[in-house]
């Protein structure tokens, strides 16, 4: 019986439109999950989100590391945490989309179980130093 309500339920993830398939986006893009079904163009906004992401943070640790004063690099800072954050926020938000994750109901308990992660915890204390 239990394997029958998981297909049902796996069938429903899979088949998600609306608020959950854009959940279940926003957390393939965030998490460079790939899957060759996906439209080329969600692919290559994977791509490029990584690729994007890696460079805002190189440019962060060698204006840090400069020590430089310059308004322009401050602002640039300032906007790389602001996305940084928002990426925070909608990975928390969309995490209940993860693999494995859409069989539990509690949402609640999903997003924590992501939050204690490592790579989560690191990212928040990183927000959390920089804001604080």
């Amino acid at each position: 019986m239990e394997q029958g309500a998981s297909f049902a339920a796996q069938a429903a993830y899979d088949n998600a439109g609306g608020y959950l398939g854009v959940q279940r986006s926003v957390w393939k893009v965030l998490n460079a999950e790939e899957d060759e079904r996906d439209p080329v163009g969600a692919r290559l906004l994977n791509r490029v989100y990584q690729i994007a992401t890696v460079v805002m943070i190189v440019l962060v640790i060698l204006i840090d590391f400069s020590g430089s004063t310059n308004p322009f690099f401050l602002d640039f800072v300032r906007f790389a945490f602001l996305c940084f954050t928002a990426e925070y926020a909608l990975k928390l938000w969309s995490c209940v989309q993860a693999d494995g994750a859409h069989t539990e109901p509690d949402t609640m308990k999903v997003r924590k179980e992501w939050a204690m992660q490592l790579m989560s915890l690191l990212d928040l204390i990183n927000l959390v130093a920089y804001w604080g």
